[in-house]
């Protein structure tokens, strides 16, 4: 159900004199206050949108952008959906020199096409052309047309793309009156001018030299600063479903409505749940059963049926073929759970880390994604059905903090998903080193993982090749490289379990003498700082707040000893907690190191940013300190 955008940022084009229509394809013609904090200028741009009636549109592209480097590079690319809604033309590709002289011209013959394979649309697929360069600034052109059948998509008209300037930019929309559109401008003031024949209306933007803005680090895309204006139907057919999109009420009752009915299972299935719950106390209890059952016997794939993608398989046939995408999935353990009494509601979200409503009082179709919801007594219970790792109850970065549209009977209700706690998302380990008189090393971590870690523990660490697993334990979670290494998994009831054990040639940072200089653990709790942002102006993104614990225990060689190690660390901000402590048994002849970390908010705000990124440095500052063993004398 992902909103087809006909993304602007996916085009390109190059630059004009705007008052004759002549376009000035050299990059010198380029005034140097477009230059400024761009990759990209947009020379020129005129994309004009019209729909007739509730049941077809048509969008026309004109645009020409200036790459000034290799941070634009992703300009340098044509790609275009097609499904059998939606078809192109007319395509024409140029590209240009610096000096505006023409190198090479493609059409639709050349573009390569395959099929999408995941996503939520029948028979999709990508239209591209990808175009390489030796040298900067190159200019690129494209002239094509989309045509599509129904109006549930509107275009965004995007001004300006990120890091990228605008010489000149044209947005017409002619919609009839029957459809109608509401829109909703960000980070812009600028009003369309509006003109009203019989009937349709046209709304017209312009813009002029627009200056690039300097890209910030971490910033989610809904909260980025480059100007967009989204528009959106008010009425709307989609494969001769028609439906409301004026308000949230009526556009969930649409896709209410897509879903009503398809939540019949036989006789014997339903019987089955009965049987599975018919002990359990609560509806919780009921719930967590069927969600355990379901998650061990089905599969996710990601299947293109239905209009669009936008209606669920029948229960009966996704129970019978154990698999489904999204919505089957969702859907089936809504009838399941109707089989046993227990009420929930299908609800449509926008999925992917730090994504979300660009705005939630601004109704459009930007969900690409099914989860379920069911309204408890004491607390309401989320459910990401297409998971196989995710705990019950529990839906992770990908669908937490942000708003889904329930699916009711009355209609769509805009509700919040829970926020993330950083207790949800924990690592805790331990881990016994045996170091020998050369600073050689055995050592076995055991850690124990829940959330977002147990899911990436499971992802990327099991199952992997050796190659893979070991770019994992190093880029990722910071783990000092080890010579070899063995990793084990062993599930448990409140959580998951990964043995790691490691061979280390020498686990000594280095060695100077007799002392050795010993790293304070073996994997890192905070792998990397934050950018510098004295004058940040928007909010930083964590993809997760998360609990971190390690326990280090050093077993030294018989004729060594402590020669220093640091002393107690306790470093706090407005978000986060670092502690470390570090003592000497003498009974074992062994170092301890323990330490904590923990980040409170996936959520930075602009105004703590620089406070918190100075505490990620010291926290690292410390982190780097070693522990110097020696031989006794």
């Amino acid at each position: 159900m992902k909103k087809n955008l006909i993304p602007v940022l996916s085009f390109l084009f190059a630059a004009v004199t705007v008052e004759a229509q002549v376009i000035d394809y050299s990059a010198a013609s380029i005034p140097d206050s477009l230059k400024t904090n761009a990759a990209v200028v947009k020379r020129f741009e005129e994309i004009d949108f019209e729909v007739k009636g509730t049941d077809r549109s048509t969008i026309k592209f004109h645009q020409v952008y200036t790459v000034l480097n290799k941070k634009g590079d992703h300009i340098l690319g044509f790609n275009q959906y097609t499904d059998p809604h939606t078809s192109i033309s007319d395509v024409e590709i140029k590209v240009f020199d610096a000096f505006g002289k023409q190198k090479q011209k493609y059409n639709k013959k050349d573009l390569t096409v395959v099929a999408v394979g995941s996503g939520f649309m029948d028979d999709a697929y990508y239209n591209y052309l990808m175009i390489n360069t030796a040298s900067y600034p190159v200019t690129v052109e494209y002239t094509y047309e989309v045509k599509r059948r129904g109006t549930l998509f509107y275009p965004d008209y995007t001004i300006a793309g990120h890091e990228e300037s605008v010489q000149y930019s044209r947005f017409v929309a002619t919609i009839s009156n029957e459809a109608g559109m509401h829109f909703r401008a960000f980070n812009t003031s600028q009003k369309p001018v509006v003109n009203n024949p019989s009937d349709e209306t046209v709304y017209t933007w312009k813009y002029n030299n627009v200056k690039a803005i300097e890209k910030e680090e971490g910033t989610a895309d809904f909260d980025f600063r480059n100007p967009v204006v989204s528009l959106a139907p008010n009425n709307f057919s989609y494969n001769g479903y028609e439906g409301k999109m004026d308000n949230w009420q009526n556009y969930g009752r649409w896709a209410y409505n897509l879903q009503n009915g398809r939540d019949a299972l036989s006789a014997p299935k339903q019987k089955f749940f009965q049987e599975l719950v018919k002990d359990a106390r609560t509806d919780k209890e009921k719930t967590a059963r069927i969600y355990n059952y379901l998650q061990k016997n089905f599969r996710y794939v990601s299947i293109q049926l239905g209009i669009g993608g936008f209606q669920s398989y029948s229960a009966e046939f996704t129970d019978s073929k154990k698999f489904g995408d999204c919505k089957a999935l969702s859907n089936l353990m809504y009838s399941a759970l109707k089989s046993v009494g227990v009420k929930s509601h299908h609800a449509l979200i926008s999925a992917g880390a730090n994504n979300g409503l660009s705005d939630p009082n601004f109704p459009t179709q930007e969900f690409n994604h099914m989860i379920l919801c069911v309204p408890n007594a004491s607390d309401t219970i989320w459910l990401e059905c297409t998971s196989n790792t995710l705990d019950f109850g529990v839906l992770g970065n990908f669908t937490e903090n942000r708003n889904a549209l329930l699916l009711t009977e009355n209609g769509g209700v805009l509700v919040s998903t829970p926020k993330s706690k950083s207790s949800a998302n924990t690592a805790i380990s331990k881990t016994v080193i045996q170091l020998d008189e050369e600073g050689g090393a055995m050592a076995e971590m055991r850690v124990f993982t829940r959330g977002e870690y147990k899911d990436m523990f499971i992802s990327s660490l099991h199952g992997r090749t050796p190659d893979d697993q070991k770019r994992v334990l190093v880029n990722y979670l910071g783990f000092k490289a080890p010579d070899d290494f063995l990793i084990e998994k062993k599930d448990s009831a409140d959580g998951f379990n990964t043995i790691i054990k490691l061979q280390y040639e020498k686990m000594p940072d280095f060695s100077s003498g007799t002392k050795m200089f010993l790293p304070l653990n073996v994997r890192k709790l905070v792998n990397g700082i934050l950018p510098d942002g004295k004058n940040r102006k928007l909010d930083y993104y964590f993809e997760h707040p998360f609990e971190k614990t390690d326990t280090t225990v050093f077993y030294l060689p018989k004729d060594f000893m402590v020669d220093a190690m640091p002393g107690n660390m306790e470093k706090k901000c407005t978000q986060g907690i670092y502690t470390a402590r570090f003592w000497y048994d003498e009974n074992t002849n062994a170092i301890w190191s323990v330490s904590d970390f923990k980040l409170l908010s996936h959520r930075l705000p602009a105004s703590e940013y620089q406070a918190v990124a100075t505490f990620f440095t010291a926290v690292n500052k410390d982190l780097n300190q070693k522990i110097i063993i020696r031989k006794k004398s």
